[in-house]
């Protein structure tokens, strides 16, 4: 039985998952040649509240909503190989924790970028 479970975004998570990145999130990292600091710092200042996703302890997606300006806000994920084993459970849980952070945050349009290769 697989264990998944939603938390609080940990360091630890981001350098868990940075050994398992999917091809795609390795192609973009390469590209902006963030270290691991730049990108853990990015994520803590730019999010109010980053989640992880773990699945038998180990994080295979980290997430959150970066606020833009007033009522703009940014979703963005960075995703491990192994999200596609667990994508029905992941789908569920990252439209359940949006529909909350709408009314916490009090969004008004939410924006995502989405490679089309994806």
């Amino acid at each position: 039985m697989i264990n998944r479970r939603i938390v609080k975004y940990e360091q630890k998570h981001l350098e868990q998952i940075l050994d398992n990145l999917r091809g795609l999130e390795r192609t973009q990292l390469a590209k902006v040649r963030m270290d691991f600091m730049a990108w853990h710092n990015m994520i803590i200042s730019d999010t109010s509240c980053p989640r992880t996703i773990l699945a038998n302890n180990k994080p295979i997606a980290i997430g959150g909503i970066s606020n833009l300006w007033d009522g703009v806000c940014e979703a963005w994920m960075i995703a491990s190989q192994d999200i596609r084993s667990h994508m029905f459970y992941v789908c569920k849980q990252v439209r359940k924790y949006i529909e909350e952070d709408i009314k916490r945050m009090n969004i008004k349009r939410l924006q995502a970028v989405v490679s089309s290769n994806n």
